[in-house]
């Protein structure tokens, strides 16, 4: 390889590795921003749940858990019922969400975020995480978590970058001796 293609090469390993390093280094910033989101429309949906139960409670004089009250109310209004109990199961998925996260450490909150999203009745369709997407100022932080994050961007970016540069490099030749005293 000459000495452009050794430049080429040390370039695409240098931007590879700094572009994975700052894209990595967003993982625990989005993480915190969605689960902040996550957290606000966890508190909405429990206070117009617990709004609405209440009122179903009172209405029909109904007694027992959120799920028993639920089941008293489909005989009674059975469309309601059935908005209720998908945001009865909507806010089971959030608490479950949140409190996964709380539990991880800091370096490893976005892996069991991300595995409890993805693990969730919504998935990835979930209108938190799109709001949350749509409102992410990416930016970089310099906690311990993004710095690792970070180094984990670096290491991936430059293999990455080498294993693209692979198929150029060229393999040394190898010197071939010939006796031309055994040709004749």
């Amino acid at each position: 390889m000459g000495l452009l293609g050794r430049w080429l090469s040390t370039s695409l390993a240098l931007a590879l590795g700094l572009g994975g390093a700052v894209l990595a280094m967003q993982v625990p910033a989005f993480t915190q921003h969605y689960l902040a989101g996550l957290q606000q429309a966890a508190g909405e949906l429990d206070r117009s749940v617990a709004d609405r139960l209440q009122s179903g409670r009172t209405t029909y004089d109904l007694v027992g858990s959120d799920r028993e009250t639920v089941a008293g109310l489909a005989t009674r209004e059975p469309s309601n019922a059935a908005t209720l109990s998908r945001d009865l199961d909507r806010r089971d998925s959030h608490a479950a969400i949140l409190a996964a996260a709380q539990a991880a450490s800091p370096i490893t909150r976005p892996i069991a975020t991300a595995w409890a999203i993805t693990t969730g009745p919504e998935g990835w369709r979930s209108p938190v995480v799109a709001t949350a997407l749509a409102t992410y100022d990416a930016g970089i932080a310099l906690t311990g978590a993004a710095i690792l994050w970070g180094l984990a961007g670096l290491v991936v970016g430059v293999l990455l970058a080498q294993l693209l540069a692979l198929p150029f490099h060229r393999r040394p030749r190898m010197a071939v001796t010939i006796d031309r005293s055994r040709l004749l």
